[in-house]
Parts: structure tokens; sequence; C-alpha cells
């Protein structure tokens, strides 16, 4: 059996409202922002508690980051105003 594969569509990660998973499916809902209610892609996989770890590490990881570079800009030194 040939399974051809195709990208449908392309979705920002930061357009990711939530996501929950089960045994055998991963729910994702997504924001439209000013495009009226968001879409919501439902998986069904085997594989879904691996892709739920992927996202959740990768949620984790922008966050550290940006936690990070706040800590970092918050520590520089001030430099007063040219008079």
């Amino acid at each position: 059996m040939v399974f051809l594969q195709a990208v449908l569509a392309v979705h920002e990660y930061q357009k990711i409202q939530k996501w929950s998973s089960g045994n055998n499916y991963i729910n994702i809902s997504l924001d439209n922002m000013s495009k009226g209610p968001g879409s919501r892609l439902l998986l069904h996989t085997q594989l879904a508690y691996k892709m739920d770890d992927l996202m959740a590490s990768y949620s984790r990881l922008l966050l550290s980051t940006t936690n990070r570079r706040k800590s970092v800009k918050s520590r520089a030194p001030q430099i007063p105003p040219a008079k």
C-alpha cells in the first residue's frame, strides 16, 4: 500500500491556543485572530503521545528562551540619555 503525503496547510506555532491528547488522538485548537472562530485539527494516530511531548517540549523551550531574553535585558546597564 502506498500513501502519498502532501502539505495541506501551514500554521504558525503562535496560532496554537491549546491542545489535548488521548491514547490514539491529538486535538489542536488554532486561533484565527480577526477571522472569526478558530479552527480545530483532530488527528487520529498511535503516536499522539509523542506529538503531545513534542509540543510540550517546544513550548517549554520558547518560554525559557523568552524569559532568558527578558532577564538579560533587565540586567543590562542603563545608559543615561545624552544632554
